[in-house]
């Protein structure tokens, strides 16, 4: 006849010679085996949810995983008394705000240059988004088009550093220059790729002689409204119940076969 019975095996642990320290590591490990199925289980929920357009970035890669995608911040220590570990999306970059965390809570997009009321968004299918995967081209980029102010045709310099340097869209503190006319006449902004700026509409392009062959590739919109799919911490706490309990009694079991016991059911 089999019997099997439940036994909490982890207190068997602190009745073995150095039994505190043997459970300190059974925990440690088990807080580390759980943290990278976290890990792995957000991952599989961002590419589930989102178009990933580069993966390194948002995964790291199979030799060093924890992109911004989920990253494992601090690592359990025995050493260091810490029976934890922190799992974060990313932020921020050095291009700026990642979006992905704002979808944890969800809320307005605000634009990230300084003084704005409308948010750039490039338009699929044309140079500045060619397809839904692909980035944006760094010379199709609101900075890499070099918008320069123009009245009456004739570009505009000021002085800066003792040089003379051509005015740029982005004025003092990065903040944009929307001024329409000035008293020497009508504003204009004028950018590389035969790129121009119409306020509160977007930037377009000249894609033939005529006035009229021209295209939208960024359009300025009022800031979007971000819905809470990311479920970052629900993902998070769903796998720990699942996978903590598992791996803390295969950890007290492999301690207690390492002390000489002979551990299993009858």
């Amino acid at each position: 006849m089999r019997i099997d019975v439940a036994v909490d095996s982890s207190a068997l642990l602190l009745r073995l010679r150095n039994g505190e320290k043997r459970l300190a590591f059974a925990v440690v490990n088990a807080l580390r085996n759980t943290a990278l199925q976290i890990q792995q289980a957000e991952f599989e929920s961002a590419r589930s949810k989102f178009v990933i357009r580069k993966p390194a970035f948002f995964f790291g890669s199979p030799a060093r995983p924890g992109g911004v995608a989920a990253k494992i911040e601090v690592f359990p220590s025995v050493r260091q008394a810490r029976p934890y570990a922190e799992i974060a999306v990313g932020r921020a970059s050095k291009g700026g705000p990642i979006l992905l965390s704002m979808f944890e809570a969800g809320g307005l997009r605000k634009p990230v240059t300084p003084g704005a009321k409308r948010v750039a968004v490039p338009l699929l299918g044309r140079p500045a988004r060619p397809s839904i995967r692909s980035g944006v081209p760094p010379a199709f980029s609101i900075p890499g088009l070099k918008l320069r102010k123009f009245i009456g045709g004739k570009l505009q310099r000021r002085r800066r550093r003792g040089r003379t340097v051509p005015e740029t869209l982005f004025g003092e503190f990065g903040r944009p220059r929307t001024e329409a006319t000035t008293a020497a006449g009508k504003v204009q902004w004028k950018g590389l790729q035969r790129t121009y700026q119409v306020s509160d509409v977007g930037i377009f392009q000249r894609i033939g002689p005529d006035r009229e062959d021209t295209r939208l590739i960024h359009s300025f919109i009022e800031p979007p409204r971000l819905d809470d799919r990311l479920g970052f911490v629900r993902t998070a706490q769903s796998e720990a119940r699942r996978w903590f309990r598992e791996f803390m009694e295969r950890e007290t079991i492999e301690a207690l076969t390492r002390a000489g016991f002979k551990v299993g059911s009858a």
